[in-house]
């Protein structure tokens, strides 16, 4: 009996003497790229998604900032000022201050609504002050400060609002509104 030489295991991609056709090495090269570009591949998409993450995040916190430090004060002075039975002109010059105070400390944190009235209400409340020194100037500044005033106190309520909304915060301006519209 004859001795048989055990087959050998064929590779498409290997010619007789052991070389490799050209589709053959092509495929490897193609497997071996795709091989290496998924980790890449994976590593590009989870640093857009971080990224993505990060600015979320970022307007986030620039949001509950101007509603916590600029709107949720300025709320709390609306809540115990006397709402009817006095004008803003009529307000203590203290009282005043302190709404003048609050938003001019903190316009970097005003929306473009607010922040496109707090000159006229700035220039307001200066020409009150004239007013109340007795500058005959000035005759019309309550009623214009009491106009800016309002304006202002619609504008921020309705900037407040929106903010508590887009932080998913309980809307302390609505109610603010209602109460202030009874």
């Amino acid at each position: 009996s004859r001795y048989q030489r055990p087959r050998l295991l064929r590779f498409p991609a290997l010619q007789r003497g052991g070389k490799m056709n050209l589709m053959a090495s092509a495929s490897i090269a193609l497997v071996k790229i795709v091989s290496a570009s998924i980790p890449l591949f994976a590593v590009a998409i989870s640093y857009f998604f971080g990224l993505n993450t990060q600015a979320h995040q970022r307007k986030y916190d620039v949001l509950r900032e101007r509603y916590q430090k600029l709107y949720v004060p300025y709320f709390n002075l609306l809540l115990i000022t006397p709402p009817e039975d006095i004008l803003p002109s009529e307000l203590s010059l203290s009282a005043r201050g302190k709404y003048l105070d609050l938003i001019s400390s903190h316009t970097h944190l005003l929306g473009s609504k607010s922040a496109e009235i707090f000159p006229k209400f700035f220039r307001a409340f200066m020409d009150l002050l004239e007013l109340e020194d007795d500058n005959t100037d000035f005759e019309d500044a309550d009623t214009e400060y009491d106009d800016a005033f309002i304006t202002m106190e619609d504008i921020l309520l309705q900037e407040g609002s929106k903010l508590a909304k887009q932080l998913k915060y309980p809307d302390l301006a609505k109610t603010i509104s209602t109460i202030r519209d009874k």
